[in-house]
């Protein structure tokens, strides 16, 4: 019986520590196994982001290299100023807008496609207008909605003038599938150096604004 007895302490005395071993073991691999993931998953996401700012830049490059030049006509687009809160007023010639300034900055501003842009750019917009009130600004929108429009223009505290365009009337909308978008247009109606903003990306709609001041001027 103490033979027993003894046979089964020392049983359990190289079992408890090889418990403790295997149990810091389990831990050790454990946190490495997770470190490793942790790795992993960090990597896959730098390499989803880098994929998507490089298509995102492709896409810039093919819209810019693909309307600059394109010349606004008087004839082709339909435009009613609505600053006044005037519900569609009679039309008046695009050139006329235009032709005052050396360069104007316009934004056309779509109901559909990413609101948190559109808003993001409004909002530097409205900086950029305080910092150089020299550069004519202008909005070109699409609302359907007059009272929509009124309510975007209260929420947004737009102080640059407002004109309406048709959807799809301006003929840039589709190439920029109908997102948003700003771009920069001399006294003769030639558009240039065109930007689909990305909230993902403020820091280039930033770059964009400080540059097209420098052109503008």
């Amino acid at each position: 019986m103490k033979n027993i007895k003894v046979e089964k302490i020392v049983l359990y005395l190289a079992i408890v520590p090889l418990t403790i071993i295997s149990f810091i073991f389990y831990i050790n691999y454990s946190r490495k196994v997770k470190i490793k993931n942790e790795r992993i998953n960090l990597l896959t996401d730098s390499i989803s982001y880098i994929n998507g700012v490089n298509g995102y830049y492709s896409g810039l490059l093919k819209i810019k290299m693909k309307l600059s030049n394109i010349t606004l006509d008087d004839n082709s687009i339909k435009v009613y100023d609505i600053t006044a809160d005037t519900n569609k007023s009679n039309p008046v010639k695009i050139s006329s807008i235009l032709g005052k300034n050396n360069h104007s900055l316009i934004l056309r501003y779509t109901q559909i496609g990413c609101n948190e842009c559109s808003s993001l750019t409004v909002k530097k917009l409205k900086t950029l207008r305080k910092l150089h009130p020299d550069l004519a600004i202008y909005a070109f929108v699409d609302f359907t909605n007059y009272d929509s429009y009124l309510q975007w223009r209260k929420v947004g505290e737009i102080d640059f003038p407002v004109f309406y365009v048709k959807k799809q009337n301006f003929p840039f909308d589709k190439d920029c599938n109908e997102y948003s978008y700003v771009f920069l247009v001399n006294k003769d109606g030639v558009a240039s150096d065109f930007f689909v903003p990305n909230s993902g990306h403020p820091d280039m709609l930033d770059y964009f604004f400080d540059n097209i001041y420098k052109k503008g001027i």
